[in-house]
C-alpha cells in the first residue's frame, strides 16, 4: 500500500520541482541566469591587437602614400587607432618626404611628428630631406586618414616604410632632460627684460645686468664700451671702490704753465688716443697787471677742411653740434671766410659736413673756392682785463668735452702788450 502512495506522488513532486526551477532561473529572478538570456560585452582598445603594414619596398617616385604594401593615391584609414611608429630604412641622399593627415580623405594637411633618434623631444612638421640612415618616426593620430608622401623625387637610393599602428593614445617616448635653448625650442626664448643674469663685460643688452664685484680700472678708459652695453664697476687695485665724479684718478691731468705777450695757442694736453677724448674739469687763474685787455679761450682742434660745395663744408669727422664756434686758424684758397675770426655752426648735415653763419643763429655763410682751412673749435671764452687778477678758480659743472683723439689748447687772442698769464687747467680722459 505504501509503495502505491510513493509510485502516485512521484510525478507530482517532478512537477513541483521542475515549477521551483522556472521560478528560481527565470528572467526575473535574482542570482545567475542561463545563456539565453546573456547581453554582449564590446572589448575596450586596450584588449585589441595593434596592426603592422610593410610598405612597397625600393620607393623613390613621388607618390601619395607609401605606407600602404603598393604604394598609392589613397590614404590608410586610421579611424581605429591613436598613434603610429614608421621605421624608415633609406639608402637615399637627397628627396623629401613627410607625413599628412585628413578627415576627408580628400583635403590633406601636414602633421607633427617626432623623430626618435633626437634626444631633445622636439616634435617637427613640414619636408623632410631623405638620408642614408635607419630613422623610426613616431606620429601622433588626430584625423581619420594618414598617409606618408614623398614630395620630391628620392635620389642617391630609395625608402621603404614599416608601420606600426597603436590602438592606445600616443604619450612621448622620451622625456627631454636637457637645458631648454633656442635650437631644441620650437620658439625662440630670451633672458627676463628685467633682470639679466650674467652678462659679459662690454656686450649689448636691454636688461638690467647682475654683475658680482668689480673689475680693477685699465690703464686707459675701455673705448669699446657704447650705449646699451653691460659695464663692470671700477675699482682700485686695492679692491676699493671707484666713486670718484667722472673717471678714476688714473685718467686725471694737471696742467701747469704761463702766457706773456703772444696769440700762439699752447697745448696743455696732447691727444688721448683713438675714440679717447680730452675733458675739462676745472681752471685756475692769475695774471699781472696786463697792459692790454685780452680775450682768453680754450678750444680743441684743429680740424682740416678738404671742401665745400653749395656753402656745405666738408671735412675730417668733425664731432661738431649747432651753436659751437669755430675760428679758422689758416684759411689756404677759401673764399667768405676770415682767418681768427669766430664763426657759428648753422647746420650739422653728417659726421663730417657743416654749414657756418657770421652770427649765432644767422643766415648761412657764403663759402666757397678751394684749398685745405684748417679750424679750431672754441669751448671757452674770457676776457681778462688790465688789473692783475688774483687767484680765480673756475669750475666747470659739465666739462668740457674735447674731439675724440684731439688736443686741448690755451690761447690769448689778443696781445695783453706786457704782464704774465699763469694757469693751471686739471682734467681726466675718458670717452
Amino acid at each position: 500500500m505504501g509503495n502505491t502512495k510513493l509510485k502516485l506522488l512521484l510525478p507530482l513532486l517532478l512537477l513541483s520541482a521542475f515549477s521551483f526551477a522556472q521560478v528560481q532561473f527565470g528572467p526575473d529572478a535574482k542570482g545567475p541566469q542561463p545563456a539565453w538570456n546573456s547581453k554582449s560585452v564590446t572589448l575596450s582598445n586596450q584588449n585589441m591587437a595593434d596592426s603592422t603594414i610593410t610598405g612597397q619596398s625600393a620607393q623613390t617616385a613621388t607618390v601619395n602614400n607609401i605606407l600602404t604594401s603598393t604604394s598609392g593615391s589613397a590614404g590608410l584609414d586610421v579611424t581605429q587607432f591613436r598613434w603610429m611608429s614608421v621605421q624608415l630604412p633609406s639608402t637615399a641622399s637627397g628627396g623629401t618626404f613627410t607625413f599628412e593627415q585628413s578627415s576627408d580623405n580628400i583635403n590633406w594637411v601636414n602633421t607633427v611628428y617626432y623623430n626618435s633618434s633626437l634626444v631633445t623631444g622636439v616634435l617637427a612638421t613640414g619636408n623632410t630631406t631623405a638620408t642614408a640612415s635607419n630613422i623610426v618616426y613616431i606620429v601622433p593620430i588626430t584625423a581619420d586618414f594618414i598617409r606618408m608622401r614623398i614630395v620630391t623625387t628620392i635620389t642617391g637610393g630609395s625608402i621603404q616604410a614599416f608601420t606600426r599602428l597603436f590602438r592606445t593614445p600616443f604619450a612621448p617616448p622620451v622625456v627631454t632632460v636637457v637645458q631648454p635653448t633656442n635650437t631644441n625650442l620650437n620658439v625662440s626664448v630670451g633672458n627676463n627684460p628685467g633682470v639679466g643674469g650674467t652678462i659679459a663685460h662690454s656686450s649689448a643688452t636691454t636688461a638690467f645686468p647682475v654683475v658680482i664685484g668689480s673689475k680693477v680700472a685699465p690703464a686707459s678708459p675701455d673705448n669699446t664700451i657704447v650705449a646699451g652695453d653691460a659695464s663692470y664697476l671700477a675699482a682700485t687695485t686695492d679692491q676699493q671702490l671707484l666713486v670718484k665724479p667722472y673717471s678714476p684718478s688714473e685718467y686725471d691731468y694737471n696742467f701747469i704753465g704761463t702766457i706773456g705777450n703772444t696769440t700762439t695757442a699752447v697745448t696743455f694736453k696732447a691727444a688721448a688716443g683713438a675714440s679717447i677724448r680730452n675733458y675739462l674739469s676745472g681752471l685756475t687763474l692769475t695774471t699781472d697787471a696786463l697792459g692790454a685787455a685780452a680775450t682768453l679761450v680754450i678750444r680743441d682742434g684743429p680740424v682740416t677742411c678738404s671742401a665745400v660745395s653749395a656753402n656745405v663744408i666738408t671735412s675730417t669727422t668733425h664731432d661738431l653740434k649747432i651753436g659751437d664756434q669755430i675760428i679758422f686758424s689758416s684759411i689756404g684758397s677759401f673764399t667768405g671766410a676770415v682767418a681768427n675770426t669766430t664763426y657759428w655752426v648753422l647746420t650739422v648735415p653728417s659726421a663730417t659736413t657743416f654749414t657756418l653763419s657770421a652770427t649765432p643763429n644767422g643766415s648761412t655763410l657764403t663759402v666757397g673756392g678751394t684749398g685745405s682751412p684748417v679750424f679750431n673749435r672754441i669751448l671757452y671764452r674770457t676776457k681778462l682785463q688790465t688789473a692783475a687778477l688774483a687767484q680765480t678758480t673756475i669750475t666747470f659743472p659739465t666739462p668740457l668735452r674735447g674731439m675724440p683723439n684731439n688736443t686741448m689748447d690755451i690761447q690769448t687772442e689778443t696781445s695783453t702788450s706786457s704782464g704774465t698769464v699763469y694757469y693751471s687747467a686739471n682734467g681726466y680722459i675718458s670717452f
